[in-house]
């Protein structure tokens, strides 16, 4: 059986501050609690100190984690890995970093480990503010088979709507080694949505975020923005429907600034303008999320057309 680290003495706390007190520094601690759970079985915790050094937490957290999963189980391959709800970093007077995704395949271990670490990286690292990492609560749920699942067709009840219509989008999955699954959701047309094509977009995050497109790198304004980013970002273990219009946009500042009329797009345009700004071609009207079981890979396009009411 594993020792916990805590027992091992690697990260202790009198360790650690007698270290930095040789050299005159005084480090704050990072409490960090991991909780794992194997195939269903019985949750297992383990938890360390670690000094809240830029460079040297990260790492830490990368190996702890790596360390823990090594003693327990099988790390190569392919598995599934999920951080679960209450997976957080937690920031003093900004509130709780989310981390919790799910990950599967034969990098889902290089994931479930190096995304946290790095994340406290750019928290303990950014431009704004000093951080106060209060501490660390991850809780992970371990597998041997790859919970994965393949987008294979989508399609929706009516491709002629009205705002305000209903509309109900069908996605059919097939999971790894697994029969096909059918994920429905209902979503409504917004009723400010003027007539004309609406593309609709369905399919997991990382090809749903390039289809939303974007001419350039955001940098958020502050500490309180990056966590909000960070929160926001979409998981793997969900399909996403997005009805996307052209439009005639900006981000400006980490904030979206939609529907410009053509004169304050060309004053905010001028080489004398350009920044943290970036270009925005179309606009999600619709955002909607189907939860699944798996990490969901593909996407599909359906075309609606908007009658005019």
């Amino acid at each position: 059986m594993a020792t916990p680290l805590s027992e091992i003495g690697a990260f202790r706390q009198d360790r650690v501050s007698g270290i930095f007190g040789k050299i005159g520094a005084t480090p704050r601690m990072i409490p960090v609690r991991i909780q794992l759970r194997s195939r269903g079985g019985p949750a297992e915790t383990f938890s360390f100190d670690m000094a809240s050094d830029p460079l040297l937490a990260p790492l830490i957290l990368y190996s702890g984690l790596n360390g823990i999963l090594a003693s327990k189980e099988r790390i190569a391959g392919s598995v599934t890995l999920r951080l679960a709800e209450g997976s957080v970093i937690k920031l003093d007077g900004v509130g709780d970093v989310e981390i919790d995704n799910l990950y599967a395949g034969p990098q889902a271990t290089y994931y479930a480990t190096g995304i946290p670490a790095y994340i406290l990286y750019l928290l303990l690292n950014n431009d704004w503010a000093p951080p106060k990492v209060s501490g660390i609560n991850l809780i992970l749920d371990y597998d041997l088979e790859p919970h994965v699942a393949r987008i294979q067709r989508v399609g929706v009840d009516r491709y002629r709507v009205r705002p305000g219509d209903k509309v109900e989008v069908s996605v059919v999955v097939v999971p790894y080694r697994g029969a096909e699954q059918v994920l429905k959701r209902e979503f409504e047309i917004p009723p400010e949505t003027p007539p004309g094509r609406l593309q609709l977009f369905v399919g997991d995050g990382s090809n749903l975020s390039r289809a939303e497109g974007g001419d350039a790198d955001i940098m958020p304004r502050d500490l309180a923005q990056l966590v909000k980013l960070i929160n926001q970002l979409r998981r793997n273990d969900r399909v996403y429907v997005l009805g996307i219009r052209e439009d005639a946009g900006v981000v400006m500042g980490g904030e979206r600034l939609p529907s410009l009329p053509p004169s304050a797009l060309s004053i905010l345009l001028r080489p004398k303008s350009q920044g943290n700004l970036a270009v925005v071609q179309r606009r999600a009207l619709i955002e909607e999320e189907i939860l699944a079981e798996y990490s969901v890979e593909g996407m599909a396009r359906v075309q609606l057309e908007v009658e005019a009411r």
